[in-house]
């Protein structure tokens, strides 16, 4: 019983900190976008999907 209740506890705060885990990287991941967007590289737009692919073409690289 009480082995049960520790596995359901260990559990639920893996899965917290897996929840954690892609918040902190999608947070990162929207920063370091939006730096490279506002420094005005063409190239960092490109990388952050804000380009159409049919647009890269006149992009400066």
């Amino acid at each position: 019983m009480a082995s049960e209740v520790a596995r359901r506890a260990l559990e639920a705060l893996r899965l917290r900190l897996e929840a954690t885990a892609r918040g902190v990287f999608a947070d990162r991941m929207f920063v370091h976008c939006a730096l490279g967007i506002n420094s005005g590289n063409p190239s960092a737009e490109i990388a952050g999907g804000f380009v159409k692919r049919r647009d890269t073409q006149g992009a400066d690289v």
